[in-house]
C-alpha cells in the first residue's frame, strides 16, 4: 500500500534484508509512479540501512529510474518502460544505464567490468 508509514517496519531493521515499495497506486495497470516516491524511498534507506536490498514496483520509466536510484533503490520492477517500446533490447540497456548512474563506472566514466 503506498500509504503504509515508511517507519512501520524499522523495529525488523535487523530482519529485513528484502523491501518492495509499491510507487503507484495498486490495481490501476500503467499507473504513473506518484511524484512522492523518490522521498519514500530514500527514508527507507534511511530506515532500514544499507544491507536492505528495495525494489520499487509501479510506473517506473526512464524518466524516473535515475531518481530512484539515487534515493536508494536497488532492484526496478519495469512493465510499460519496456514492453510499450519498439527496440526492447535498446531500451533495457538504456534504463540499465540510467539506474546505474555514476554506480559502476570507472574515473573516467566508462562502465566498469564485471566478471561472470
Amino acid at each position: 500500500d503506498t500509504a503504509t508509514p515508511v517507519g512501520s517496519g524499522e523495529y525488523l531493521r535487523e530482519e529485513i534484508n528484502f523491501v518492495n515499495i509499491l510507487t503507484s497506486e495498486p490495481d490501476n495497470f500503467g499507473e504513473r509512479m506518484l511524484p512522492r516516491m523518490s522521498r519514500r524511498v530514500a527514508e527507507a534507506r534511511v530506515c532500514l540501512g544499507t544491507e536492505c536490498v528495495i525494489q520499487v514496483d509501479g510506473g517506473v520509466s526512464a524518466t524516473n529510474i535515475a531518481a530512484l536510484s539515487e534515493a536508494g533503490a536497488r532492484e526496478f520492477v519495469v512493465g510499460r518502460a519496456l514492453l510499450d517500446q519498439e527496440a526492447f533490447p535498446a531500451a533495457l540497456i538504456a534504463l540499465r544505464e540510467r539506474a546505474d548512474g555514476d554506480r559502476n563506472r570507472d574515473s573516467a566514466g566508462y562502465r566498469a567490468k564485471t566478471s561472470g
